[in-house]
């Protein structure tokens, strides 16, 4: 497989863009710290029903395993965010992501079968959309997890053009 770089594109403005490597949403950072604010509210919980109680020990290992959880998430979604890069060529779509496991796709546009666009509650509080590939084998499906809403729709037309494009052939 082909290797790419890593580049610094964000917001493609023509087609020709996205054959370069893209990166999601900057937002992206902040929807996925949103995951894992019910943890760190749990933990944040315990720290201070042990504190409460005046168990001490208790406190400080909650305390610590609260602190270590927003370091974490901190870290975490930057780096994930980091690895994240999606280009679309103009026979495939090529997604590389993944913090420890490193996931790569190749999805040919004639295997595509349907572009949908999604945004829950989450979502839309972030203002970012995923776009989610469908393909004959659930085993190939992708999601761009996180677009603004403008390129998500461009990415959705133009996969979708070459999509008909292959099938004209």
């Amino acid at each position: 497989m082909e290797t790419w770089e890593t580049g610094t594109s964000t917001h493609p403005t023509a087609n020709a863009d996205l054959a370069e490597v893209n990166r999601l949403s900057g937002r992206v950072v902040w929807f996925w710290r949103l995951h894992w604010g019910i943890p760190i509210a749990f933990l944040v919980l315990l720290t201070f029903l042990f504190g409460a109680n005046g168990q001490l020990v208790g406190t400080s290992i909650w305390g610590l395993a609260t602190v270590l959880t927003v370091l974490a998430a901190f870290w975490v979604t930057r780096r994930r965010y980091q690895r994240w890069t999606f280009r679309v060529t103009e026979d495939r779509l090529e997604l590389r992501h993944g913090l420890f496991i490193r996931h790569e796709s190749s999805i040919p546009h004639f295997r595509v079968q349907h572009v949908d666009l999604r945004q829950g509650p989450l979502e839309r509080m972030a203002g970012v959309v995923a776009v989610q590939i469908s393909t004959a084998s659930p085993a190939t499906d992708a999601v761009l997890p996180a677009l603004e809403p403008e390129r998500a729709e461009m990415i959705r037309a133009l996969v979708l053009s070459r999509v008909e494009a292959d099938d004209a052939v």
